[in-house]
């Protein structure tokens, strides 16, 4: 059965809500959620692994600033270190997510890539969520194919 998009975004909001309120209980994820997460494999690394994580961003140029060792920022240059190496990668027996080789596709590998850190996190309607005080969701929108 196939869900339309309003009535999926109802049941995230919906969750998100409900992961928030709940006080020590877990709360099921849904399996579309799980699923994306697996299909991915995108993590932010854990403060064990920030070293790790640190050399393996070495073959990125930092033109100005620094990732100052933030775990989300390392985790998205190496998402975007992995998303670049599909576009490198010729090899068609290696099975990789549409989603993965549409991300790839977005940018122009040729040209600078600038990453930037926002300052908070927006609610759904747009507002700096951290500094309002609202709600934020905070799940995984998985879009059906």
């Amino acid at each position: 059965m196939q869900l339309s998009g309003s009535r999926r975004l109802q049941d995230a909001i919906v969750l998100g809500y409900q992961l928030q309120r709940v006080s020590g209980k877990d709360i099921d994820v849904p399996s579309c959620y799980a699923l994306a997460q697996d299909e991915l494999s995108f993590r932010i690394p854990s403060a064990d692994e920030t070293s790790t994580s640190t050399r393996e961003t070495d073959d990125i140029e930092i033109l100005h600033g620094d990732h100052h060792n933030l775990s989300d920022t390392i985790g998205f240059l190496k998402s975007l270190m992995e998303l670049h190496a599909l576009t490198s990668i010729r090899n068609s027996s290696q099975l990789h997510s549409r989603e993965s080789l549409a991300a790839a596709a977005m940018f122009n590998w040729e040209e600078e890539i600038i990453v930037a850190r926002a300052p908070g996190r927006f609610d759904v309607m747009g507002g700096f969520g951290d500094y309002s005080g609202s709600l934020l969701l905070q799940v995984l929108i998985y879009i059906y194919p």
